[in-house]
């Protein structure tokens, strides 16, 4: 039983600690990895990754190490390592290909690592649950979903990403013609 109490109290930590400086200072993340052409998107996407892993992985996490039991967080295991197999894929993928992201080897051995303390756990050390028969129905329906979603990965980068290109076959960005919003004044004086 503390076997994912353990893993997820961890994690949540380590989620917390990873998430808060791209969330507090994304141009200083970003800036030395020495990207070609960096807008205020690639700044603003970067910020809200560090939004996600302070405002909801990690006290995701964190309750779910502290304040869940049984099938709910055996689930949750699953697809928490399931994600994990997901970044491993994107990151690989990823740098023996374009090398868009510039992942360093320490990244993919820690999704790596992740993936198997997650199954370790599910498979050698997951919590005990009420009903057996309901537990094997829900782990076998989500593992059904996780599975199809892995596939649908998979099948995308077998197919190639687009990032796009230029003469020096880099990503290029698109300029992409849209309507200017209204003014924040305009939309307060018609309610």
């Amino acid at each position: 039983m503390y076997g994912f109490t353990l893993l997820l109290g961890i994690k949540s930590v380590l989620t917390a600690l990873s998430g808060l400086p791209v969330f507090l200072a994304p141009k200083k993340v970003v800036d030395p990895l020495g990207f070609p052409k960096l807008t205020a998107g690639h700044i603003h996407m970067t910020k809200m990754w560090g939004l996600w892993m302070c405002v909801f992985q990690a006290p995701l996490e964190a309750g779910m190490a502290f304040y869940v039991e049984g099938t709910a967080r055996n689930l949750f295991g699953l697809v928490e390592g399931a994600f994990e197999i997901a970044l491993l894929l994107e990151v690989c993928f990823d740098r023996r290909t374009k090398n868009a992201a510039k992942y360093s080897s320490p990244i993919e051995v820690t999704y790596l690592i992740t993936v198997l303390l997650f199954f370790g756990v599910l498979f050698f050390a997951p919590d005990p649950v009420d009903d057996a028969g309901e537990y094997a129905k829900a782990l076998v329906g989500t593992s059904i979903i996780v599975a199809v979603a892995l596939i649908l990965q998979v099948i995308g980068l077998a197919r190639g990403v687009d990032y796009g290109k230029d003469e020096d076959d880099k990503a290029q960005v698109l300029e992409t013609p849209r309507d200017p919003f209204p003014s924040d004044q305009a939309f307060f004086m018609a309610a």
